[in-house]
């Protein structure tokens, strides 16, 4: 079975656990008198954020590229007089 805790009150020398159920693998799974077992595993609220680490190192710079064709020359102009 898997329970969540729902309560819970010291009395005298125990504690009393109220919980819900969350799964069973039969309606009826305890007997009358019957010795138990139990885990307790806490979770809860996702806690505070951590601090910020350090900055990393800087990269390798990348490899320069190919430089272009160079275009044609326009037509010359006409000489005055």
């Amino acid at each position: 079975m898997l329970f969540t805790i729902s309560s819970l009150q010291e009395v005298n020398t125990y504690f009393q656990v109220v919980g819900n159920t969350l799964y069973a693998s039969a309606a009826n799974v305890f007997s009358a008198n019957e010795e138990l077992i139990v885990t307790f595993a806490r979770t809860g609220d996702k806690g505070d954020l951590g601090y910020q680490g350090l900055k990393g190192d800087t990269g390798e710079q990348g490899i320069q590229g190919v430089q272009g064709k160079t275009g044609a020359n326009g037509d010359r102009g006409e000489q005055g007089l």
